[in-house]
């Protein structure tokens, strides 16, 4: 895994351990510690979002179903990477609450 830069409105932010969607593929097909890392990964960026949007979307959530979003979201855009497709799913997320709880 690879750290790159990440665009975050107007600013740029570095975001440690961010994978290519390539290496997300390669990795989860392998099954070693490098699919663990990523998933890992996957769920405290997740997490670090919830917590800074104040959005529990990640309620009662399948953390397996994530891995498989990010599977397809990257086997569909190989050029991107992780931390845009981890944003993309939680706004998926985010927006399937119920209104009461947004």
């Amino acid at each position: 895994m690879f750290a790159t830069g990440f665009p975050a409105s107007s600013n740029a932010l570095d975001i440690v351990g961010i994978a290519s969607c390539g290496d997300w593929v390669k990795d989860r097909a392998a099954n070693g510690r490098n699919k663990v890392a990523g998933e890992s990964w996957l769920v405290g960026y997740l997490s670090g979002i919830a917590i800074d949007s104040n959005k529990n979307f990640l309620r009662d959530q399948d953390v397996n179903l994530f891995y498989l979003w990010m599977d397809d979201y990257c086997k569909n855009n190989p050029l991107s990477n992780t931390a845009v497709g981890g944003k993309r799913l939680s706004v998926e997320l985010i927006n399937k609450m119920p209104y009461w709880l947004k």
